[in-house]
């Protein structure tokens, strides 16, 4: 799972924060011409294959996918162990 975040990543902006946050002057929302949508229920979190198929409908790179997932495990969103080699 994935607990509520937002996170950018070269001029990508990844949110799973549900209810959408409202705009305000000091926080406004940006919106962008491409947009793949986190499939999820108010009875489930945002589950890490939920972002990779989003991932995928952008034709993000797999370096990038590697290097958004370690910003999820570092800022402790990304509730799983990562290992990598």
């Amino acid at each position: 799972e994935i607990s509520p975040v937002v996170i950018s990543h070269k001029g990508l902006t990844i949110s799973t924060i549900v209810p959408a946050p409202v705009p305000t002057q000091y926080t406004p929302v940006i919106k962008n011409s491409e947009f793949a949508g986190l499939s999820t229920d108010k009875s489930r979190a945002a589950k890490l294959q939920d972002l990779l198929d989003a991932l995928d409908q952008l034709k993000v790179p797999a370096e990038d996918k590697i290097a958004i997932v370690k910003a999820l495990y570092t800022s402790g969103k990304l509730h799983a162990k990562l290992i990598v080699e």
